[in-house]
Parts: structure tokens; sequence; C-alpha cells
């Protein structure tokens, strides 16, 4: 399964300018633009395989997923060291130059511009990051699916 995201291939999406919509290519009615929510930080490998599994289980569905998981590999790397910590400990993963305020901002900012249905993994009741981009998508009165 890949963990690269499709939307990243539109220049536009890649640039963190919001996409326009294409009347020659309107998108199927069931296909939805989600965003993927859940804990990550104090799980082991920040949760990533949990989302890395739900992604792809939406995209099978037909849907485009914005996962923070593929987010954070994409700028950072696959392979850095701190998104294997078994702990997912969020003080060694800023110490190695992960920036927590620019991925919210860059995550809230996914679901206010493009988002229609937020997927909440389990457990996303204990994650302060998760909670508050429930309560953003409450206030946008988007679809909101529990996975």
């Amino acid at each position: 399964m890949s963990t690269k995201s499709p939307l990243n291939d539109i220049p536009e999406f890649a640039a963190g300018k919001p996409l326009e919509a294409d009347p020659l290519h309107e998108r199927p009615a069931y296909q939805k633009y989600i965003y993927l929510a859940g804990p990550m930080s104090g799980k082991p490998e920040f949760n990533f395989p949990a989302f890395h599994e739900a992604a792809g289980q939406l995209r099978d569905k037909g849907h485009i997923v914005f996962s923070p998981a593929e987010k954070d590999m994409e700028e950072y790397g696959d392979d850095a060291p701190w998104m294997s910590d078994p702990n997912g400990d969020i003080d060694d993963a800023t110490a190695a130059g992960f920036d927590l305020n620019e991925a919210m901002k860059q995550d809230l900012t996914w679901i206010c511009d493009e988002a229609d249905a937020i997927a909440m993994l389990p457990g996303w009741e204990h994650s302060s990051g998760a909670r508050t981009e429930h309560t953003l998508a409450c206030c946008l009165r988007l679809e909101i699916m529990y996975l």
C-alpha cells in the first residue's frame, strides 16, 4: 500500500494552494475529500500504521484522503528516526526538527479549505489534536465518520 497522497501530484496542492473545482472533471457523487484524524503523540510509531491502514481503506472506497502521517513522511522523509519511536514521544520529535505548530496549521487549513468529511480513528477522544480537528469539523458542519 502506497503512503504517498495522490493529492501531492497536483502542483497547486503540493504548493499549499486551494484546489479549484474542474467543471470538466467533476468528481463522482460518492467521492469525498476526507481528513483523517486520530491520536499520534504517545502512540507507538506515532500511530502511523493505523493512519496508513485507514487511509488505504478510505481510498479503496474512492475517496481522496489527507493523512497527517503521510504529510509528515513527505515533509520529513519516511525514514526520520523519530517516526519509529516506540513511545511516540513528541518532545523527541520536536528535538529532531518536527514543528507541531506548523503541522497543526497545515492540518487545520486543509480541513477548512478542502475537507467534506473527517474520519476519526479509535482513541481520538484522548488526543488534544484530534479533539481540536473534530471540534473544527463540527463547527464547519462537515460529515464526521467514526472508524
